[in-house]
């Protein structure tokens, strides 16, 4: 979903340890002035990365025979086997969801962070757009505008 509004500038703030916090993404027109915030790319995309399965199989056989004119035979065998598997499995489907206050104060809405899989509750000042990326339905207090819901995602900068 590309940023349709030319006036309005993609944000994200960051946490004391440079880390973006999760479900920080906001659409307006200047930098927030409380917190690190940092202007992205509101074209930015993300793929889905699906369950992937990678198997490493190797076997090694050796026979040697010896055979002297003292009618003496010697056959020896080995053979050894080793397989590694490794497993990447995707965590439940994420969704984007646009939450839009239109009112003059801040209101708090509640989703569940794709990365950590953590419920989270946080505030949006008025007259502010915040788009999440949430494994579960975004709910919040009455006077928000919940849309969304149908546009796949791995974070919120995904969901631009």
């Amino acid at each position: 979903m590309a940023n349709s509004n030319n006036r309005l500038k993609a944000y994200v703030r960051y946490d004391g340890t440079g880390r973006v916090i999760a479900g920080s993404l906001i659409l307006q027109r200047f930098k927030p002035k409380v917190g690190n915030w940092q202007e992205i790319d509101a074209n930015e995309c993300c793929n889905y990365v699906p369950t992937t399965t990678t198997t490493t199989s190797s076997t090694s056989t050796s026979t040697s025979t010896s055979t002297s004119t003292t009618t003496t035979t010697t056959t020896s065998t080995s053979t050894s086997t080793s397989t590694t598997t490794t497993t990447t499995t995707a965590g439940p489907e994420c969704f984007c969801y646009t939450v839009d206050n239109q009112t003059a104060g801040p209101l708090d809405y509640t989703y569940t962070d794709c990365g950590s899989e953590v419920p989270t509750s946080t505030s949006i000042q008025a007259d502010t757009i915040s788009i999440v990326c949430s494994s579960t339905a975004v709910t919040g207090d009455d006077g928000l505008v919940i849309t969304g819901g149908t546009v796949s995602c791995n974070n919120s900068e995904g969901c631009i």
